[in-house]
Formats: structure tokens, C-alpha cells, sequence
């Protein structure tokens, strides 16, 4: 299948589409995390309110702060950790797959390879998807060297060795390539 390097432009939009599907992944986890933060506050307001608040804390108070420290800071807010691990998994998982190409980049057209045009590692894939965060770094510079490189490489595609590529369509009418 011949293929051309993947525009700047379509690799953004590719970019937010993604983004809105991780934000919506993360809401999906934010709410019922918490509900345990609601449930603690509940529990804790009813044994202080029967005057056994030492119990409650004496059973829970490990629990609940290995929760609030590690899960949840207040009722709606998952840690930046985990927000990272799923935004760094979400970008692996789904560039190593067979469609080598994240839910946006597949809308977009576009996919992932190696440089030797071949289907990423999760290894790879996984190195490629931390590496973005130093592109994302300084307001999104790593992107657009992008537009410096003659194979459109931004920061994270060349330190992973990578490239994002789209297929290159023929017209049926006159058999050259559509631009």
C-alpha cells in the first residue's frame, strides 16, 4: 500500500479526538471513586454523631487514608498519576494493536510504524507514548518540530524511531493521487 507522511494537521486532530476520548475515560472513573469519598464522609459523620468517631477511625482510618492518598484527593479528582498512566496506556495499547493506530488517528486516516514501515512493539509503543510527554512539555513544542522534519517526525517519533504515516489514495477519474 503506498503510503506519504501524515500532516501536521491531521495528526492534531487525530490528537484531540483522543484527548476527548481519555477525558471521557477518566470521568468514567472519576465518579464512582467518588462515591468512596462520599461513603467515608457518610460513615464518619454517623459514628461522630453516635459518639463513636475513635471506633470508626480506629476500623477505617488506615483504609481510608491509603484511599484518599492514593485514589482520590476530594469527592471528583483521581491523581495525576493515574490520570498519566491512563493517558500513556490509552496511546500504547492502541498504537501496538493491529490497527496501529489510536480511535483518532483511525478517524483521521493515519497510523503508526517504525521506521522500516512495521507494526510498533508495545515496548516501542509504550516508549513512544511516555516520550510525548516531552513533547507536550513546553507548550506543545515537540509537535510542531514536525514541521522542521522532511518525514513530518515530531520529538516522540524520533526518539521512539517512528513515523505516522496515511495511506496514499488514487482517483478512480484519472488515476493520480489526490492531494
Amino acid at each position: 500500500m503506498p503510503t506519504r507522511y501524515a500532516s501536521l494537521l491531521r495528526r492534531t486532530l487525530a490528537f484531540v479526538v483522543d484527548a476527548i476520548i481519555v477525558k471521557l475515560v477518566l470521568e468514567a472513573i472519576e465518579k464512582p471513586l467518588g462515591l468512596f469519598y462520599y461513603l467515608d464522609r457518610l460513615l464518619w459523620k454517623l459514628f461522630h454523631w453516635i459518639h463513636a468517631g475513635g471506633v470508626y477511625e480506629g476500623m477505617t482510618g488506615w483504609f481510608t487514608g491509603w484511599l484518599s492518598g492514593w485514589f482520590f484527593i476530594g469527592p471528583d479528582e483521581i491523581p495525576g498519576w493515574l490520570v498519566l498512566a491512563i493517558y500513556v496506556l490509552y496511546y500504547a495499547v492502541f498504537e501496538a494493536s493491529w490497527r496501529q493506530a489510536t480511535p483518532g488517528k483511525i478517524l483521521m486516516g493515519v497510523f503508526v510504524t517504525d521506521e522500516a514501515g512495521c507494526k510498533l512493539s508495545f515496548q516501542r509503543s509504550l516508549g513512544r507514548s511516555v516520550s510525548r510527554i516531552l513533547s507536550m512539555l513546553i507548550c506543545f513544542i515537540g509537535f510542531f518540530i514536525a514541521l522542521l522534519s522532511s518525514r513530518s517526525q515530531a520529538l516522540h517519533d524520533r526518539l521512539a524511531s517512528t513515523l505516522v504515516l496515511e495511506p496514499e489514495m488514487r482517483s478512480p477519474q484519472t488515476g493520480g493521487t489526490t492531494a
